[in-house]
């Protein structure tokens, strides 16, 4: 008669979930950025169409705003950073 081993711990779906929020956390800082990036352009092309001055205000919006983002990501990581690293 076939027997099969016990199992120790019961299978479920938790450890794919947490697996999941894993990946997600630690891509939702590039998506954001890609989808902005998108974004930026597609403004930049539809302003350009009616006046390029538009263009260049959303091009300077866009480069500040990533400027500003950049600086809030490497404090943010220098926080966590323990001291004997930086």
């Amino acid at each position: 008669m076939y027997n099969p081993q016990e199992q120790r711990e019961p299978s479920g779906c938790m450890e794919a979930i947490f697996y999941t929020r894993i990946v997600f956390g630690l891509l939702l800082v590039p998506f954001v950025m890609i989808f902005g990036v998108v974004t930026a352009v597609v403004l930049t092309f539809v302003a350009l169409s009616y006046h390029p001055l538009l263009a260049l205000l959303v091009l300077v919006t866009c480069t500040s705003l990533i400027v500003l983002l950049a600086r809030w990501e490497a404090s943010r990581v220098a926080r966590e950073m323990p001291p004997e690293d930086r």
